[in-house]
């Protein structure tokens, strides 16, 4: 994933994600959760950190030797995660989870249903906390957006704004707008 990054290219990102190392981690440490195992918890805890440091190494080594300078389109787009991701994470989170737990489901009782509820529902406010400000700030920065745009598209009459951007400097808000006209 981490060479699709540097090179600006989505169908390697999508293939990495895909054969991602994190994904067994991931996923036991999700049917722990379901299950309310704390063996299995625990255990797939520990390996969902060694494999991230191990990923994160490696990613580390491959950006420094790289010869790609700056930031490409597919690094931005995954700098700034919100709660749309979070629920695509978590519809897809629960249906391969449930086809794995399905065969055990009615051996499952009713108190441990209710703990494993408690579980997933404790992992999500945790998740879904930094998200909401994350989001939160995306959605202020777009309604600024589109205010720039609209006092820029007032004053151009004919122009179209073809690139945006917006930075904070301290007191000082530095605008770039590159305008297309006939």
């Amino acid at each position: 994933m981490a060479l699709g990054l540097i090179i600006n290219n989505a169908a390697v990102v999508i293939g990495g994600m895909i054969t991602a190392p994190l994904l067994w981690p991931i996923l036991a440490l999700a049917l722990a959760v379901i299950k309310g195992n704390g063996r299995l918890f625990k255990k797939s805890f520990f390996t969902f950190l060694k494999a991230s440091f191990i990923i994160f190494l490696v990613s580390f080594v491959i950006g420094v030797f790289s010869p790609f300078l700056g930031d490409s389109h597919e690094v931005l787009l995954r700098t700034q995660p919100t709660l749309f991701e979070l629920f695509i994470a978590l519809a897809a989170g629960f249906v391969g989870a449930f086809a794995i737990a399905y065969t055990k489901l009615s051996a499952t009782g009713k108190s441990k249903a209710a703990s494993n509820i408690s579980w997933f529902v404790i992992f999500l406010i945790i998740v879904a906390a930094p998200l909401t400000l994350v989001t939160r700030n995306i959605i202020k920065e777009n309604g600024e957006r589109n205010i720039i745009r609209d006092v820029i598209s007032e004053y151009t009459v004919g122009t179209k704004i073809t690139d945006l951007s917006v930075n904070d400097i301290g007191k000082v808000v530095v605008i770039n707008a590159t305008l297309r006209s006939s």
